[in-house]
């Protein structure tokens, strides 16, 4: 019979507070940006594109999936 695991799972950072939530990627622009392309029916690939060629926004495709994934629905 093999002996109880004696790892014990870390409860957050050294100093005991919680930790920070990261600031959002995308922001109230961009997302105005991003609506308006989804409404005209652009995947997600040619949403990054666009924003990345037209209007020079530097976003990671996988930030603009997750907006996507838990954007409300109209």
């Amino acid at each position: 019979m093999p002996a109880p695991s004696t790892y014990k799972p870390r409860s957050g950072p050294k100093t005991g507070l919680p930790a920070r939530r990261p600031a959002p990627a995308i922001n109230d622009s961009t997302r105005a940006l991003i609506d308006t392309m989804l409404a005209e029916h652009l995947d997600l690939r040619e949403v990054w594109t666009r924003l990345m060629d037209d209007h020079d926004i530097s976003v990671s495709y996988s930030s603009i999936n997750v907006y996507f994934r838990t954007r409300p629905r109209p």
